[in-house]
């Protein structure tokens, strides 16, 4: 008895709370595009929380709320939407409404890393997320000088040298980053000094990082630490990344690296793995590997880290 007393008071103390009616705050500039508004809450409502638009008497101090801006410049379209449980951003090149309602979409697309969540949305949108919603496939390998595979978690010495092949099963969209043992954020591809392909990439080709017949080498300098490496794929270009790369390349602070990492993990995770089959890679000396292959669903980040001991 005492006990089913305990749970009335906290249900009779709680509920209110589970039961907060949530709001959406439009910026100044989008408050009287009313189409925007109403797709905006039909959206939220459908796949995040039921939303109710922003009252003019405002609402209490804690209230729970969601915020949605949208940006227009150099003829696109950008939408950020941020709240509980979703922080997504979304581009879009198309032009007048149907540019700034597929912003929307693809930032509540992008906003939460969850495969049911994404799977529901592309049931509903298969058109207008066709290229976010394609199947991918990639196999990587991770290889030192003399041949041999760098799984996820090796230790590797200062003065050794790595390599990247990346072989795409499907037509997809690359981005290559690497976080050194000292903090700072690298971007290996696109980059013309390390490779001089671009993106979109081809299925079936070989792509080695950095390239065969150049002169670079990566190699591990001697600051000690773990090195990480987050490989994004994508189905279409990811905007967004660009943008908060090039920004943190002007000011490069501790802030805008945890911002740019949070953006990478929202991308969410290969969701099969699987080890892919013997290939006999020519490259420096000829050796028998075993590439991984990643699958997922429109866009998804490899996390890679090796160990510098």
């Amino acid at each position: 008895m005492k006990y089913l007393f305990s749970l009335l008071l906290c249900l009779f103390y709680f509920a209110p709370l589970l039961e907060a009616t949530c709001y959406l705050s439009l910026d100044a500039n989008q408050q009287k595009s009313s189409s925007l508004s109403t797709q905006a809450l039909a959206l939220l409502s459908r796949y995040v929380a039921p939303v109710e638009p922003m009252p003019p008497s405002g609402v209490p101090l804690g209230s729970c709320i969601y915020q949605a801006s949208l940006t227009q410049a150099e003829g696109q379209s950008l939408f950020s939407l941020k709240g509980p449980r979703i922080n997504g951003f979304g581009v879009s090149t198309q032009k007048g409404q149907r540019g700034q309602s597929q912003a929307l979409l693809y930032a509540l697309y992008l906003g939460k890393a969850d495969v049911s969540f994404r799977s529901r949305i592309c049931a509903d949108y298969p058109k207008e997320l066709q290229s976010f919603c394609r199947p991918l496939s990639v196999e990587l390998l991770f290889f030192d000088e003399f041949g041999r595979p760098l799984p996820d978690g090796t230790t590797v010495r200062s003065g050794e040298s790595f390599f990247l092949l990346l072989r795409p099963l499907t037509p997809l969209y690359a981005q290559i980053f690497n976080r050194d043992a000292a903090g700072e954020l690298y971007q290996i591809f696109p980059n013309k000094e390390v490779n001089p392909q671009s993106n979109p990439l081809t299925p079936g080709e070989s792509y080695f990082f950095p390239q065969k017949k150049g002169d670079l080498i990566f190699r591990f300098d001697q600051k000690q630490g773990e090195e990480h490496f987050f490989l994004v794929f994508s189905a279409a270009p990811l905007h967004d990344l660009d943008i908060a790369f090039a920004k943190l390349q002007q000011k490069k602070t501790r802030a805008g690296q945890k911002v740019f990492t949070a953006l990478l993990n929202q991308r969410g995770a290969a969701s099969t793995q699987q080890i892919g089959k013997v290939e006999e890679i020519a490259y420096r000396q000829q050796f028998t590997a075993m590439p991984t292959r990643f699958q997922g669903q429109g866009t998804f980040v490899v996390h890679w880290s090796l160990v510098h001991r």
